[in-house]
């Protein structure tokens, strides 16, 4: 079953979704976000136009006779949700089963999205810029092609008093960009896992990966992750187009707690992405370097 912890939210109050996933089989079954879509939610008015992580990346084990209750925090800071006003249905699907909840909240009208486009279009594109008092927190400027001069420009746009699905769907139809895309982000907050037979709930969550500290930061951070196995493990970090910046650990570790301290004199002011890949899945977070 899916429930939120309120029935009514407040302008951009944190949105909590909690569900249950029991395994009554004799076998170990396991829980995998987005990479795989075993659970997946469905929110209203979201359609297919937008990039987004409908699924977080946590990868869980589930034995036998286990249940695992975890909790999504939605964040309309990062989500750009609600989409509209009034009562909000999220449908929810679990290898099949499927349940929805319902809660009113009011729309939310700012967001972050991307654009791309060459720049012999900048003069009109900086009108469209100032058109809706974006403000511009990321560029890349790359050659879209080495046989020739062509270049194009990648950049990070925040906006208010704007709803952000509205807004990306009349800039794309304006037929200036090359694209302009919404990512939409949540997280698993916590995880209790509960044994109906002895000795069960002692087996770990396959790997955790945790928030960096400080975060905020300039320029150093750690980064700190545990398996629970001995495990071949590639922690990378992102920007905000997916483009590789810095491959931290490449190599096989033993099971237990590691950290890495991170050093970004390298990098420019922004958000960014940390990733933990493992045999098992995919661990995502994400940092803010202020310079």
């Amino acid at each position: 079953m899916v429930t939120t912890d309120k029935e009514t939210y407040e302008y951009g109050e944190q949105i909590n979704i909690s569900f249950t996933l029991y395994n009554g089989s004799d076998s170990t079954l396991y829980y995998e976000g987005s990479s795989s879509c075993q659970v997946y939610l469905k929110f209203q008015h979201i359609g297919t136009h937008p990039n987004m992580c409908t699924t977080d990346y946590h990868y869980y084990d589930i034995y036998p006779h286990q249940k695992v209750n975890i909790t999504i925090e939605i964040d309309p800071s990062e989500f750009f949700y609600p989409v509209k006003s009034g009562v909000q249905n999220i449908e929810f699907d679990y290898l099949g089963f499927k349940d929805s909840v319902q809660f009113s909240a009011p729309q939310f009208r700012s967001g972050r999205f991307y654009v791309a486009y060459d720049s012999l279009k900048s003069d009109t594109i900086q009108q469209v810029k100032n058109s809706i008092s974006a403000i511009e927190t990321e560029r890349f400027i790359r050659n879209r092609n080495e046989k020739d001069s062509l270049i194009s420009i990648s950049a990070t746009w925040n906006v208010n008093d704007f709803q952000i699905d509205e807004l990306v769907e009349s800039l794309d139809s304006t037929g200036l960009f090359r694209f302009v895309e919404i990512n939409r982000f949540f997280q698993s907050a916590s995880v209790t896992v509960t044994s109906n037979e002895e000795n069960t709930a002692d087996h770990p969550l396959s790997t955790k990966l945790f928030q960096n500290y400080p975060n905020p930061f300039n320029p150093n951070t750690t980064f700190t992750f545990e398996l629970f196995k001995p495990d071949q493990v590639q922690f990378s970090i992102f920007n905000m187009i997916g483009q590789e910046v810095a491959v931290l650990q490449n190599n096989r570790l033993s099971a237990g707690s590691h950290s890495i301290n991170f050093d970004a004199s390298n990098l420019a002011s922004g958000t960014y992405f940390y990733r933990l890949k493992t045999a098992d899945g995919v661990l995502t977070k994400r940092f803010t370097l202020i310079k």
